[in-house]
Order: structure tokens, then C-alpha cells, then sequence
């Protein structure tokens, strides 16, 4: 009779409330798609909210998809699918996002001097032992300037360059001829060819290459090739795969693009958000007009710094043949980064972006334009050089440490109650016989609510008792109340959503609503992960898939309250930070150090997002000064924590520990000088408390502090540079580009 009961309730919740968990498809396939036969296969890329398990692959493989590559370094698959199944498989629950596998084309004379990399020669670095995988049409492995040490072939046509665009790009790197002299030209070469002999190739080939040479030990991934995709935001499965490289210690070196003048040019994987990205000068310092300008479509600055690429004199086939492009750009910038980890090879990822980028020329244009401005390899290189040098004046402050305070020691912003207090009472709970009734009354509590944001309010307070139940079942050792709960969950929080979406498309005011879904996701994600810890292995996915969707959905709801009520936003990014911060001292505390990397990476997240919404704010014209304030004072409290768990955790882990001070600290410098400016300090200290052996670590704070000089360089060597031919070749793309979207090119 319960069972009967609970069920016919069950068919009226679902009647009126149908459950949609469904992925999504990009614009691009949409319109690919109409266009196909039904029966024709398309090449796609499907990106799973988590590792598919392979249940998940059975299941795409029963709707027709033929898998090409299961990747490990994302959380993704190449495959074909029948046109008529693609839709199918994208409104599978644990698929994420169904994108088209993007057809992918491309897109040293006097730039040496120009980037001063002679002089870095001259202090005997060359760059030595440095393995830098070149993704291109492949390398001509009979040139006597080149020497490969390892090779592979993702295009079926062997591992040789038989377009010859891959051979100049290496050469610039590290071509060892006395007249064109690459970089960096005591590095190694990984050769991994992705693109024909047509320079183009497909997305998910580039994928396997960056997969390949993270497994095969590569320092630096140079890759001169885009795709132009819509909308270059860093979540293309390109750019998603650059940035999971970077997490995994490769730095990572992409061309901008050949599509300039305009803003919004950028191409994928330039629009990464760890990738270096880099676009062109001429030997003047000029931008040419077809070098690729940001932003990227999620508002980030792009590019990052720009390098020679008109003219450039490099190794062809069998001689040597000048080219421009940003493809040009980029090898330069992957040779400077080979340099510096000769220098000093603990340097990770995100060192050697800010020292390449604070390092680099300003050439007083647009950020957009010139990124922090042009490469310069010698003051990069000054700055490696003498980072770990005793600093010429110590302070007392240096010297003397205080306990730093907790979280309570900043000024906080209100927040709604629900973030103190957490999840609501559960009262009857799923395994009582009088629960059909309380779902009964729920649902048509629902139906009788014709309001958008009253209803969007309510779906979200169901969502939480939803979870709160999970949470409960959970704890009393029944899991397998559990996957329906979270199930409920997400259809509550997707509903909520929804409304708020549409009620803004309408100009509603859903301020409030918005300010509670973010402030109430913050919360479900802590809850989630404590209830992870107690189901068993079976109940585990959907709590993760439930997580995924938490996530996404404070990330859509911040994105509105960032610009309504941009303190609120930087106020609920720092109170996750802290939450995050907070495991990371019980986690050292109790010796369990293998989750902090992924902790501290979360908190860096946060940490950004926090620093982005004064720009935000600024652009919008508003009064940044309370957010200014609000990240001066947060960051400061932040970094005297950190450094304490610096101290206190082993050294495996004190480099996550570093990298995360480093992004307080450059967030914390921006918010302080733009105070320091309106005259608004307060009583906020200039300079944060951290002891100088710290400090010292931390590329953001220790370059205040590096003036030494380096030794002076042997006379004998002595290095000739040629001119550049009198009419160098122009980019292989013109300005206004011919290719459809979907393509991908070398640049």
C-alpha cells in the first residue's frame, strides 16, 4: 500500500514537474547537424560533467557514437556520431557539452635582438635539456639545424612535415644553424605531428597530442594553430585540455591568432584561461593590424604579451624560408620560457606567465592589444637569475613574524541568513510512511504559485530540503534513498535557475533570487562532499554529478550578481576561498596532505573571480572602491594564514601553498594601488605580513625586491644576425578570414 501511495504520488510530481538533467550542444553543431543526412556520422567531442565510467561509454556507444580517443587528461571522448543521435546523446544526465571536433589549420634574424635573447646566450644559457613538444604539421626530421628526440603521429600521414610550417616553428625554438639560431638552441624537440600536409587537422588530434606529450615528459608545449570557436571562453575541449596541462606542471605556449584588427579575435586555445597566449610585433614594436586582440568572450584580457612575428627568418624544409604570423609569435616566447627553466627548473607554470609578462615592454597600447607588452628575454631572465638572491635592504618586518589571525579578523559583508545557518530542518523523512504526503503538498504548493521569483524561491527551498534529506538518509546508513534525493536536487536547482534566466531576459529585477541561489549552491557543495564521504562506492556518482551541478550553478548565479551587486559577489567568492582555506589547515593539521593541491586550487578560483569583479565594476562605470577595499582587506588576511600553513606542511606540498599566495598577492597588490590612488587605504597595510623566507618564494612579492646584477657575460662569444629579407611572406590567414568556424588553422 506505501509503495502504491508513494507511487502515485510520484506520477503527479512528475506530470506537473518533468525531470530535464540534460547536456548541451554548441551553436556550431546545431547548424551542422540540420545540414547532415540523418545517418551520416559528424565528428564530435562529448565532455562529461566527470570521468565517464564505462557504463557511460556502453551507453553513447549504444546510441551510435564510434569512439576514436577516451582521454585522461579531460574528461572527454572523440567520437563520430549519426547525425539523427547527436542530440540524443548530448540529453544524456551525465553528459556536459556535445561541441563539433573542430577542423584545425595553421594560422631568426633580427627578432633575437629585439627580445635581447643574445645576452641571455651570453650568460651561457641556451636552454639546455629542456624538452619543448612542437604540435604542429610535424618536423622535416633530414634538416641539418634540427635534432628530435621524440616523435609521434596523430594524422595517419607519419611523423615528417610535409607542409613545412611545423619545421619553421621548431627551428625558431631551437634551430642550431650559426645565422638563424633558435632561442633556445640547446633545448630538445618532442615532435608531434596533429596537423596534414594541408595544415589542418581536427581538434581532438591536438587533444591527443597535449594527452601525448604530458605522458612523455614534456616541459613546454609550443603550439601555433587555433580553431575559431563561438564562444572563445576558455570552455572548448581545446582549451580545457591547455589548462589541465598547465595543472599538471607543462607550460603551455599558443598562438592569438591572424584575425585582427577587431576586438574579440582571439582563437581557441588562445582563449584558454593558463595558456600563454601571444600575439605579434614587427621589429619596430608595432602590432600589425592582423594580430588577434581580446578580449575573450568571458571578458578575460587576451593576449598575455606579444613577440616578433613579421619577417621571421627560420628553418623550411631544406633551407630556410621567412614567414609572419602570430605562429611566428609564439615559438619565440616557448624558447624564452626554455631559457628560464634552465635557469631555474622548480619554475612552475604560472611563474614563468608572470615573470614573461611582468618582465615584459610596455608599449603603451591597449591591454587588449599588447597584453602586458613585448617578450623580453633578458629582463625575464634577470629576474630568474637573481629571485633567489639575499635582498639588499631587510626589515624588521622581515625578520619578526606574528601569529596570523583567523577569518574573523576581516570586516564581512551581510549575507542572507541561509549561509550561516546552513540547510533547513528535514521533518518527515524519505523512509516514513507520511512522506507521499508531504510531497503532495509540496507540489501543489508549487503549482498554486504563479509569481516567477516567488516560484524560483520556492523550487530553490525544495531543492535544499531535497538535500538536507540526502544528507540525513546518508547518516542513517540508507543509501539508497540517496540517488533519487539528489536527483530531485538538481531538478529543483535547474528549475530555479531557469526562472531567473528568463525573468532577466524579461528586465525582472531577480536580484534577490540570484544573491540566493549563489549564496545557497555555496552551501550545497560543502554539504555534498561531507555526504559523499558517507555513501557507498554505487551512490557515489550521483552525488558528484549533484556537486557538478552545484557548481555550475553558483558559477551562472554570481555571473548576474557580479554586475547587480558586485560586493555581495566578491563577498560570497572569498567566503568559499575561506572554506577552502579552512580544509587546507584541517588537512595539514591532522597530516593529510594528498587532497591540498585540489583545495588550493579551488581556492585560487575563487581568489581570481574575486580580483575580476572590480574590472567588472569598472567597466560598468560603477564605484569600485568598497570591492577594492573588500579584496585588499581579504587577501591580506589570506596570505598571513597561508604563510603559517606554509610553514607547517611538508615541502611536497608547499609549492601549492606558494601558488596560491602568489594569486592573493597579485590580487591584493591591484586592489591596494588602485586605493593608494583614491586616497582610500584606510587602515590597511601596504605591504602584507609575511616572513621574508616566504616572501622570497613568491614571484609576485619577492620581485619588489630584485635588484642584483648578473655576472657579466664572456667576451669571446660572439653571435651574427642577419637582415630580414626585404619582403617577408604575410600571415598564411588575412585579416579577414575565409575559414568557416569551425575550422582550425595554423597561425
Amino acid at each position: 500500500m506505501k509503495k502504491i501511495l508513494l507511487l502515485s504520488f510520484a506520477i503527479f510530481l512528475i506530470a506537473f514537474f518533468p525531470l530535464v538533467i540534460a547536456g548541451e550542444l554548441k551553436p556550431e553543431l546545431t547548424e551542422i547537424i540540420a545540414k547532415t543526412p540523418a545517418t551520416e556520422k559528424i565528428p564530435v567531442i562529448i565532455l562529461f560533467h566527470e570521468k565517464p565510467t564505462p557504463s557511460d561509454i556502453s551507453i553513447i556507444q549504444s546510441d551510435g557514437a564510434s569512439i576514436k580517443y577516451q582521454y585522461t587528461i579531460i574528461d572527454a571522448v572523440a567520437a563520430t556520431v549519426p547525425a539523427q543521435a547527436v542530440e540524443k546523446i548530448a540529453k544524456r544526465a551525465f553528459v556536459k557539452l556535445v561541441e563539433p571536433d573542430y577542423k584545425v589549420k595553421l594560422v631568426l634574424d633580427k627578432s633575437i635582438p629585439q627580445i635581447q635573447a643574445d645576452k641571455v646566450w651570453e650568460a651561457g644559457i641556451t636552454g639546455k635539456d629542456v624538452d619543448i613538444a612542437v604540435l604542429d604539421t610535424g618536423i622535416h626530421d633530414e634538416h641539418p639545424s634540427l635534432t628530435i628526440e621524440k616523435e609521434v603521429d596523430f594524422t595517419g600521414e607519419g611523423t615528417d612535415d610535409l607542409h613545412g610550417h611545423g619545421t619553421h616553428v621548431a627551428g625558431i625554438i631551437a634551430s642550431t644553424d650559426s645565422t638563424y639560431r633558435g632561442v633556445a638552441y640547446g633545448a630538445d624537440l618532442f615532435n608531434v605531428k596533429v596537423l596534414n600536409k594541408d595544415g589542418s587537422g581536427y581538434g581532438s588530434d591536438v587533444i591527443k597530442g597535449i594527452e601525448w606529450s604530458v605522458d612523455n615528459g614534456a616541459e613546454i608545449i609550443s603550439m601555433s594553430l587555433g580553431a575559431e570557436v563561438d564562444p572563445c571562453d576558455g570552455t572548448d575541449a581545446i582549451s580545457q585540455a591547455v589548462d589541465k596541462a598547465v595543472n599538471k606542471g607543462v607550460v603551455v605556449v599558443v598562438a592569438a591568432g591572424n584575425s585582427g584588427p577587431d576586438a574579440g579575435t582571439i582563437t581557441s586555445p588562445g582563449c584558454s584561461k593558463k595558456g600563454i597566449t601571444v600575439g605579434a610585433v614587427d621589429d619596430n614594436d608595432n602590432v600589425p593590424s592582423w594580430s588577434s586582440r581580446g578580449p575573450t568572450d568571458d571578458g578575460r584580457v587576451k593576449p598575455d604579451l606579444v613577440a616578433p612575428g613579421v619577417g621571421i627568418t627560420s628553418t623550411w624544409l631544406t633551407d630556410f624560408k621567412s614567414l609572419s604570423g602570430t605562429s611566428m609569435s609564439t615559438p619565440h616566447v616557448s624558447g624564452v620560457a626554455a631559457l628560464l627553466l634552465e635557469v631555474n627548473p622548480s619554475l612552475k607554470p604560472d611563474d614563468i606567465k608572470e615573470v614573461l609578462k611582468s618582465t615584459a615592454l610596455d608599449l603603451g597600447l591597449d591591454e587588449n592589444t599588447q597584453g602586458a607588452g613585448r617578450l623580453d628575454a633578458y629582463e625575464a631572465y634577470i629576474y630568474v637569475a637573481n629571485a633567489t638572491k639575499e635582498p639588499e635592504n631587510e626589515t624588521e618586518e622581515n625578520k619578526t613574524k606574528e601569529t596570523p589571525p583567523g577569518f574573523e579578523k576581516r570586516k564581512k559583508i551581510e549575507l542572507p541568513p541561509a549561509f550561516e545557518k546552513g540547510l533547513p530542518a528535514v521533518g518527515i523523512t524519505p523512509d516514513s510512511w507520511m512522506y507521499g504526503f508531504k510531497r503532495f503538498f509540496e507540489g501543489i504548493d508549487l503549482f498554486f504559485t504563479f509569481d516567477d521569483v516567488a516560484k524560483a524561491e520556492k523550487h530553490l527551498k525544495y531543492a535544499e530540503l531535497r538535500l538536507a534529506e540526502a544528507k540525513e538518509m546518508a547518516e542513517k546508513g540508507k543509501p539508497e534513498f540517496v540517488d533519487d534525493l539528489i536527483e530531485e536536487y538538481e531538478d529543483n536547482l535547474e528549475k530555479a535557475n531557469e526562472i531567473s534566466k528568463i525573468a532577466q531576459q524579461l528586465g525582472k529585477n531577480v536580484t534577490k533570487v540570484t544573491e540566493l541561489v549563489a549564496v545557497a549552491t555555496s552551501i550545497h557543495v560543502d554539504v555534498l562532499e561531507n555526504v559523499l564521504e558517507k555513501v557507498p562506492e554505487q551512490a557515489k556518482s550521483s552525488i558528484q554529478r549533484a556537486i557538478t551541478s552545484s557548481k555550475r550553478g553558483n558559477e551562472e548565479a554570481l555571473k548576474v550578481l557580479e554586475k547587480a551587486q558586485p560586493e555581495k559577489a566578491a563577498e560570497i567568492h572569498f567566503r568559499i576561498a575561506e572554506k577552502r582555506l579552512a580544509k587546507v589547515q584541517e588537512k595539514v593539521n591532522k597530516g593529510e596532505i594528498e587532497d591540498v593541491g585540489d583545495l588550493i586550487e579551488e581556492y585560487e578560483e575563487r581568489i581570481n573571480k574575486s580580483n575580476r569583479i572590480a574590472e567588472i565594476a569598472k567597466g560598468l562605470g560603477n564605484n569600485t572602491t568598497n570591492v577594492e577595499q573588500l579584496i585588499a582587506e581579504a587577501t591580506s588576511t589570506h596570505l598571513e594564514i597561508l604563510s603559517e600553513v606554509h610553514e607547517n606542511v611538508p615541502e611536497q606540498a608547499k609549492q601549492a601553498i606558494e601558488k596560491a599566495m602568489d594569486v592573493s598577492s597579485k590580487g591584493r597588490e591591484k586592489a591596494v594601488e588602485a586605493l593608494k590612488e583614491k586616497g582610500a587605504l584606510g587602515g590597511i597595510p601596504e605591504k602584507p605580513l609575511i616572513p621574508k623566507e616566504v616572501k622570497e618564494k613568491i614571484p609576485s612579492i619577492a620581485k619588489e625586491k630584485t635588484h642584483a646584477t648578473i655576472p657579466e657575460a664572456p667576451e669571446e662569444i660572439e653571435v651574427e644576425i642577419p637582415e630580414t629579407p626585404e619582403q617577408p611572406e604575410q600571415p598564411e590567414t588575412p585579416s579577414t578570414p575565409t575559414t568557416k568556424k569551425e575550422d582550425l588553422k595554423i597561425i
